[in-house]
């Protein structure tokens, strides 16, 4: 497979050495057009080619697979959006651990990243362009929406609802919902690194600390 990665940061590298791991023969990572040449932009990074973002339709049409190695969820949504017709692929990472039925589940999706030590227990629904970091777990019956960032170490308990957009900070803990009543974070909030979630996040709200607020 031939992979594109939009992105050319030190995230779009540990994701081609992800895509190197899964097997992917060429690898190349996507620049932002700027509309204006650069001579000090980089060529390669780690190996990688670097191109400009305006090849991409070019890529597809050669039978290019591609993927968003950006951290932001607010900016991995605007590339997905920018281009909604593209061949995605999911990126997972052997040492990741996926409950029985979950694989099928992200497997329904696009463009989703799930990186070493992550676990998804069971009945998790996912949502396409997800990133789930290094070490973090997602408690069972739990909804995972499009474009959320679950940051590594981070904690989501079971019965939760991550809206379109959230990101989970790095060791976050959310607390559990419960069937009748998940836990939800809102679209577009944010939880910051290492606090400790007890209550329902508003969309776009940014909590920090323990208990988060």
């Amino acid at each position: 497979m031939k992979l594109a990665l939009f992105g050319a940061s030190d995230f779009a590298r540990e994701l081609g050495h992800l895509a190197l791991e899964l097997g992917c023969a060429r690898i190349a990572l996507l620049r932002r057009s700027t509309g204006r040449a650069n001579a000090t932009s980089p060529q390669t990074v780690d190996g990688f080619a670097v191109l400009d973002e305006s090849t991409v339709h070019t890529l597809a049409a050669d039978d290019w697979r591609f993927a968003i190695a950006i951290g932001a969820s607010a900016l991995r949504r605007a590339v997905a959006e920018r281009y909604p017709e593209l061949p995605y692929v999911n990126l997972i990472h052997p040492h990741a651990t996926l409950a029985r039925g979950q694989a099928e589940a992200v497997a329904a999706c696009r463009g989703s990243v799930i990186l070493a030590g992550a676990r998804l227990s069971s009945s998790v629904r996912c949502g396409s362009f997800a990133v789930y970091g290094a070490n973090c777990t997602i408690g069972h019956d739990c909804l995972v929406g499009d474009c959320v960032t679950v940051g590594p170490g981070a904690h989501i308990c079971g019965n939760v609802h991550l809206q379109a957009a959230a990101t989970i900070g790095a060791g976050a803990t959310v607390l559990q919902g419960t069937s009748a009543r998940p836990r939800r974070i809102g679209a577009r909030a944010v939880v910051g690194a290492g606090a400790v979630v007890t209550r329902d996040v508003p969309d776009g709200a940014v909590v920090k600390g323990v208990p988060a607020r």
